[in-house]
Order: structure tokens, then C-alpha cells, then sequence
């Protein structure tokens, strides 16, 4: 029987360097699945305040999966969506329309 918990996969240097880049030349980065309702929300919300965004459609782009694996090491956050803001792990969907409540959202984003 497998382990209850396992360590995160090992992240090459190429994924690492890979996601270092998108996440310091977008203000936000998302990574996404197609099929994730939480993934749809926070990128209408971002949409709909006119604030551009890359999305990292996770399950559809070829190096998505090592990306992701990045982001996680990085980030310690292990669920869809996994958002940064400039360069800065912010976590998912609940805490983007909790920054966007707050006021705080446009202010991580224009500040």
C-alpha cells in the first residue's frame, strides 16, 4: 500500500528556469486546468477588472505538467488554480476574490 503523503516530485532546473520566467514576465500567472470551475472564476474576475493575466492551461500545454510541478515546489500550494502576482505565490481562487473584497487586488497588481 502507497504512502498517505508522498514528497513533491523533483522539479528540473529547465521547469524551474521555465516557470521563473513566466512568473516575472506576467503580473499574474495562473496555472489552470480546462476543466476547473475555480480556474474559470478567478480568470473572469481578472477579465472582468481588466487586468491582464497568463494562464497555464496545465492539462492542455505540452510542458504544463512541469510548470505546475514548479510552482508547487515553490509556492507549497497544491490545488487549482495556483496564482502568483508578480512573482509572489497569492494561492487560489478563494484568496484572489478575497484580495478582490479587501480592495487589495488591484493594489498587489498596479502597486
Amino acid at each position: 500500500m502507497g504512502a498517505l503523503f508522498s514528497s513533491p516530485p523533483r522539479v528540473s532546473e529547465a521547469a524551474m528556469s521555465s516557470f521563473k520566467a513566466l512568473a516575472s514576465e506576467n503580473t499574474v500567472l495562473i496555472l489552470s486546468k480546462t476543466t476547473c470551475g475555480y480556474c474559470s472564476r478567478s480568470k473572469s474576475l481578472l477579465r472582468d477588472k481588466g487586468i491582464p493575466f497568463k494562464a497555464i492551461e496545465v492539462d492542455r500545454e505540452a510542458e504544463g505538467r512541469s510548470i505546475a510541478e514548479a510552482a508547487q515546489a515553490v509556492s507549497n500550494h497544491f490545488t487549482y488554480p495556483n496564482i502568483f502576482i508578480k512573482g509572489k505565490s497569492v494561492g487560489g481562487n478563494s484568496e484572489l476574490q478575497a484580495l478582490e473584497r479587501t480592495g487589495k487586488l488591484e493594489e498587489m497588481v498596479r502597486g
